[in-house]
C-alpha cells in the first residue's frame, strides 16, 4: 500500500506563533506550496501563508455567513451544505497539484482552525495525511498584540482586551477538539524561541515525522529565531481569569502528552456555548450598531446585520462568490497570524 504524503497543519489562533512555527518546519524540510502571502505590518518577515489558501478561506467565512473576528461558532450544518461540499472539493484540488520535491508539506492560516473538518474531508479524498502543529500563547499577550495590531491599521478602533481573549478561547477550543485523536502537537511559542532544537525532536516524534533538514537548517533557524521578534510580554503574576488560566495550563500539559486534557477543554468549550446562546444575539447587534457610527472604524462593518437588523449577506459560492476586492474592508486587511 503506497504511503499516504504527510500534510503538516499550522492551526492556532493569530498572534500565538503561528507563523514562526511554520517558517521553522518549512526550514527543517518541509515545502511551502503555491504564492506566499508577503510580509507587513506586524510580520515583517513574512507571514508564511500560501495566498490561493488564504483567498479559499474568505470564501468559506463568507459562505458560513461569519467573520475572521467572530466570537461564535460556524452552525454545525454548514459543514453539511453543498457550499461547504464545494469548498471540500477546491481544496483537494489546491492539494493535487505538482508534487513537490520535499516529502512533505506545512500550510497554514489561522482561520484555518474554524474549517478543520474541510480539510480532512479534502486531504482523505486525494490520499493525503493530516498532522496538526497548535501553536499556543499567553492569552493575554494574544489580546494585547491583537488590540495593537488592530489600533496600529484603525486608531479609532472599539477593540477591548476581552474580545482578544474571547477569540483566543474560540480558536483554541476549536482546533482543540476538531484534531483530537489524530496526530498531532502541541507547541509554545516561548519553547520554539527559548529552544527550537528540543521542540523540533519532540513535535517530529509526536507527529510521527522525521525532519529532512534538521541539522542543515539549523543557521538559517537561529537567524530567524530571536525573542526580539516577539513584541507582547505577560508580565510575572499578571491577573488571568481563572477559566484561562485552566485552559493555559492544560495547554501547556498537552506539551508531553497531546490527548490528556479532553475533560477540561469539553467543559470550557460547553460552557462557551451555553454563554454563546444566551449573548449572541445582543453582542451581534450591539456590534453591527457600532458600527454605524461614522467616527468609529472597527472591523464590524465585515459581520452579517444580526436578524432584527434584517438578513444576512447571501451564502454566495461558485463563480459568483465575492472577490477579495468586493469584499468588507477588513475581510482583506486583516492582519495574518504570527
Amino acid at each position: 500500500m503506497k504511503a499516504r504524503r504527510p500534510v503538516i497543519l499550522v492551526v492556532g489562533m493569530h498572534r500565538s506563533g503561528t507563523s514562526a512555527v511554520t517558517r521553522l518546519i518549512n526550514l527543517l524540510g518541509a515545502e511551502l506550496p503555491g504564492t506566499l502571502v508577503p510580509g507587513g505590518l506586524g510580520n515583517e518577515l513574512g507571514h508564511w501563508e500560501t495566498a490561493e489558501i488564504v483567498d479559499l478561506h474568505d470564501q468559506m467565512l463568507w459562505s458560513a455567513g461569519v467573520n475572521v473576528n467572530a466570537l461564535f461558532a460556524i452552525r454545525p450544518e454548514w459543514f453539511h451544505s453543498s457550499e461547504a461540499e464545494g469548498f471540500v472539493q477546491a481544496v483537494a484540488e489546491l492539494m493535487t497539484g505538482p508534487r513537490p520535491a520535499a516529502p512533505m508539506t506545512v500550510i497554514k492560516d489561522p482561520r484555518m482552525a474554524l474549517f478543520i473538518p474541510i480539510w480532512l474531508r479534502a486531504l482523505d479524498r486525494v490520499g493525503q495525511d493530516a498532522r496538526f502543529v497548535l501553536p499556543f500563547r499567553h492569552p493575554l499577550e494574544v489580546a494585547n498584540s491583537l488590540r495593537r495590531r488592530q489600533l496600529q491599521h484603525f486608531p479609532d478602533s472599539v477593540w477591548p482586551l476581552g474580545r482578544g481573549t474571547a477569540l483566543w478561547l474560540r480558536y483554541v477550543l476549536t482546533a482543540e477538539r476538531e484534531t483530537r485523536k489524530r496526530r498531532r502537537t502541541f507547541v509554545s511559542f516561548d519553547a520554539v524561541l527559548a529552544d527550537w532544537r528540543t521542540e523540533a525532536h519532540r513535535m517530529a516524534a509526536q507527529l510521527g515525522l522525521a525532519w529532512p533538514r534538521l541539522e542543515a537548517g539549523g543557521a538559517e533557524i537561529n537567524a530567524f529565531l530571536h525573542r526580539d521578534r516577539k513584541h507582547e510580554v505577560a508580565a510575572s503574576g499578571s491577573p488571568l481569569p481563572p477559566h484561562l488560566s485552566r485552559l493555559l495550563q492544560s495547554l501547556e500539559r498537552c506539551v508531553r502528552r497531546p490527548d490528556a486534557e479532553a475533560r477540561v477543554f469539553d467543559t470550557a468549550l460547553e460552557q462557551m456555548e451555553h454563554a454563546s446562546a444566551l449573548f449572541m444575539d445582543y453582542v451581534q447587534e450591539l456590534e453591527f450598531r457600532i458600527a454605524t457610527v461614522p467616527s468609529l472604524v472597527t472591523e464590524f462593518p465585515d459581520f452579517p446585520p444580526p436578524p432584527s437588523l434584517g438578513p444576512p449577506h447571501a451564502v454566495q459560492s461558485g463563480p459568483t462568490a465575492p472577490s477579495p476586492g468586493d469584499r468588507p474592508l477588513l475581510a482583506r486587511l486583516w492582519p495574518r497570524g504570527t
